[in-house]
């Protein structure tokens, strides 16, 4: 399976509070990396790092790609809800879900600014984000 073939799974995730998501992540073939949780922060901030096809440190932040797609999942909550997010390290894997997310689950987009977009559709919504080399969507219900 790709690694972004599962968008509407992890959409159905999002709205259920990421219930779920470790099943969908390893049936995906990511592996789990361990639960990341700044020590700053109240314990309602935590995210669960995934990835595939890279190593990653215990944030999620790439160290090391493999061959194919490579991608980081991370599964969190940041004190508003849960959010899921989806960060590919290739530039078609990128155009290729910003496309489904359009074409076939009809995301609008509600707002742009630089290299961040907000995609939207009812009360759930993507950001969308270019930082050199890692193409960021980041689920969560608003």
């Amino acid at each position: 399976m790709k690694p972004w073939a599962f968008k509407g799974e992890l959409i159905k995730s999002v709205k259920e509070g990421s219930v779920g998501i470790k099943k969908i992540a390893e049936r995906s073939g990511y592996a789990f990396r361990g639960r990341y949780h700044d020590p700053e922060l109240n314990d309602f901030y935590y995210e669960d790092v995934y990835y595939k096809n890279c190593m990653v440190a215990a944030d999620g932040s790439p160290i090391k790609y493999g061959k194919g797609n490579s991608s980081v999942l991370i599964a969190g909550s940041v004190g508003f809800g849960s959010f899921v997010s989806i960060r590919v390290y290739n530039k078609r894997a990128y155009n290729y879900i910003k496309s489904e997310l359009r074409n076939k689950f009809h995301f609008k987009t509600a707002e742009v600014d630089g290299k961040w977009a907000t995609l939207k559709k009812g009360n759930v919504v993507v950001d969308v984000s270019v930082d050199g080399n890692a193409y960021c969507f980041t689920f969560y219900i608003k």
